[in-house]
């Protein structure tokens, strides 16, 4: 019997049965509200695969015959939309570099129960965030995705620890010379108008902060990666960047509270199209190049060559990443903000209009205000004014 779509479904996978009962029993409370099933082989797996329809494929990574990691791979050929998180005990480098390229998630052995509900119910909330199949095939069904910075995950694991000190930030940060580099060309730019000019890794935190300082890591980390000589002729990575930064102001200035985390979308919000541009370069580029033709938002023309867009991309992605769900959220919603189940002056509209300002006032697109948004902002009259704060930060 197939099961519902709208339900959510999970298959474990572990060669040894007395984890797979452990699973079960720790989860016994979700019974109801998830639907799990449990393999003890590859085979069977993927037996169950193709008479069922599952969110998330939760795999150990060794298992004899067939291991999680090729298991994940035949999961990603042939169900690409599907979740796939691996657990592992080991940290060896051979094994995690196997498994970049088909697992989005992974779990340490040995779990607890609160840190495996915590991993499963992000994975699930992300797939009711994005419920299209045409954003899940079209990151599920690339060879690889972008991996998350090791840098950017060091620097959250010093932060964890409430009794880090700024010198066990600054040491994460000064392991690569580059990466000091490209944040301090940022923090002493225009855009970030630092009073002083910034030397230091220690000067670039003190003066970021740490929230701050982990988005800014990200985004300049993920730019870091892509070669703009490989990329569709006439999509520029510099101009993707600066819009990013200007929107990342502007957002800032918009809130009263909670301005690091306006920031850090408004770094973010774009990183969709970095995904499109280096994995489908060719149509990509000639959506990219039609909407410009055009003078019509991007998104607008994504949606029709690709039934999604760059926006709900790059928010899944970060999803995946295990970014805080408002966060991926704002990054997917930003170009249409009436979806977005939040209200009022929130992160989505914060980042929709920051995204709009800035990129008119660069020059770099045809984006337009949402109609709508202003309407139950009674933002109209409001625009003139946030357009001048745009040309003073600029200027």
């Amino acid at each position: 019997m197939m099961t519902d779509p709208t339900d959510k479904n999970i298959l474990f996978v572990d060669d040894e049965p007395r984890v797979l009962r452990a699973i079960k029993r720790g989860l016994r409370r979700q019974n109801g509200a998830w639907n799990m099933s449990f393999a003890e082989h590859a085979d069977d797996a993927l037996a169950q695969m193709k008479e069922h329809a599952f969110d998330i494929v939760v795999s150990d990574i060794t298992m004899p015959k067939t291991d999680g990691v090729e298991l994940l791979r035949q999961v990603r050929n042939q169900y690409p939309d599907t979740v796939r998180i691996l657990m592992s005990g080991t940290a060896q480098g051979d094994v995690i570099m196997r498994s970049v390229p088909v697992a989005h998630r992974f779990l340490s052995k040995p779990w607890d129960v609160k840190a495996l509900m915590a991993e499963l119910t992000r994975a699930l909330e992300l797939r009711k965030l994005m419920n299209s199949t045409a954003i899940r095939t079209v990151v599920g069904g690339m060879s690889s995705l972008p991996v998350i910075p090791s840098v950017y995950t060091d620097l959250c694991a010093v932060l964890e620890n409430p009794n880090s000190r700024l010198g066990e930030v600054v040491e994460v940060i000064e392991r690569d010379p580059a990466v000091v580099a490209r944040l301090l060309h940022i923090v002493n730019s225009a855009f970030f108008a630092a009073p002083r000019p910034l030397h230091s890794a220690s000067d670039t935190v003190r003066y970021l902060g740490t929230s701050l300082l982990k988005s800014l890591l990200l985004t300049s980390e993920i730019f870091s990666t892509y070669d703009e000589k490989s990329l569709p002729k006439g999509f520029s990575l510099a101009d993707v960047q600066n819009h990013a930064l200007l929107t990342a102001k502007i957002a800032s200035r918009l809130v009263e509270t909670n301005r690091d985390q306006a920031l850090s979308a408004g770094l973010l919000h774009s990183i969709g199209k970095l995904i499109f541009a280096d994995r489908m370069p060719k149509r990509w580029g000639d959506a990219y190049r039609e909407a410009r033709r055009d003078k019509r938002p991007l998104a607008d023309v994504e949606y029709e060559h690709f039934e999604t867009s760059y926006a709900e991309v790059g928010g899944y992605l970060l999803g995946i990443w295990g970014l805080p769900q408002e966060l991926v959220e704002a990054v997917a919603h930003h170009c249409d903000p009436m979806r977005s189940r939040s209200k009022g002056l929130g992160l989505v509209a914060v980042t929709h209009l920051a995204s709009v300002l800035a990129a008119q006032e660069l020059g770099l697109a045809d984006e337009e205000f949402d109609t709508e948004l202003l309407e139950s902002l009674d933002g109209a009259r409001s625009v003139e004014a946030w357009r001048t704060m745009t040309s003073q930060l600029v200027g």
